[in-house]
């Protein structure tokens, strides 16, 4: 009587396919978030398309853009009045997304920036994609004391404009560190404008267009401007875009 021989793998075998599937796991993985990010980059893009076709809309209708949009909508300093139509404060903030809602569907919902991180403090991410508006600034005083970026002085000097930006945060997941809130201008909020990094941010203090060739996770934003947008004067990727000479006061 012979006994049979039980064939199996021998442990250098099973370290070698171990090997194989762990080469195949590096290179697959970073495979795969980088088309990730590229998807939600074009979905970003397509985003802010529908949401400048929502605002030429808007403009058709009532010769000005909608107030500028932050990323809670100033909920989060003023409380619900922000946000809530007919309240005192509804028309004094910057929740101008809600206007291409109501009472006019200018768009069907409000589409939420994929590379939102949840807006657990004012500037920490964004639920919606912020509007910086050349038609609309705060109040004197503003009833966002905390973060109005000083544009209600900015725009008494300056003057209005007919123009937009929409902003998407972009793959990194951080704003760039503009007064964007005076769109089209930049105002001494934040010290002016220039390529230089916000101490803490790692985010140039400027509007910087994202570019994939810097990385596909890389320091920029997602942007659309629209109407007299080089009738102002601010920074984007370390070019002066409208007047090339300061007017001085609140605005560099």
């Amino acid at each position: 009587m012979s006994l049979c021989k039980q064939k199996g793998f021998t442990l250098i075998e099973l370290l070698i396919v171990v090997a194989i599937i762990a080469i195949l796991a590096a290179i697959a993985i970073p495979n795969f978030l980088a088309a990730q990010t590229r998807s939600k980059v074009s979905r970003t893009m397509s985003d802010i398309r529908s949401v400048a076709t929502a605002m030429e809309s808007y403009f058709v209708d009532n010769n000005e853009y909608t107030r500028d949009s932050d990323s809670s909508m100033d909920f989060l300093d003023c409380g619900i009045g922000a946000i809530t139509p007919g309240s005192a404060l509804y028309g004094v903030c910057a929740n101008g997304m809600l206007q291409l809602t109501t009472p006019i569907p200018y768009l069907a919902q409000l589409p939420h920036d994929p590379f939102n991180r949840g807006v657990a403090v004012e500037g920490a991410g964004s639920n919606w994609y912020r509007i910086g508006s050349g038609t609309w600034s705060y109040p004197n005083p503003p009833a966002n004391s905390s973060d109005n970026q000083d544009s209600q002085l900015t725009f008494a000097e300056q003057g209005r404009r007919g123009c937009y930006v929409i902003i998407g945060v972009g793959p990194d997941g951080e704003r760039c560190r503009m007064g964007y809130k005076n769109f089209p201008y930049m105002s001494m909020y934040e010290g002016g404008a220039s390529t230089n990094l916000k101490p803490g941010k790692n985010q140039p203090l400027c509007y910087t267009e994202y570019d994939p060739s810097n990385g596909t996770v890389s320091v920029g934003d997602v942007y659309r401007f629209g109407g007299e947008y080089q009738s102002g004067r601010f920074m984007l990727n370390g070019e002066v875009v409208g007047a090339q000479s300061s007017p001085g006061g609140s605005c560099w």
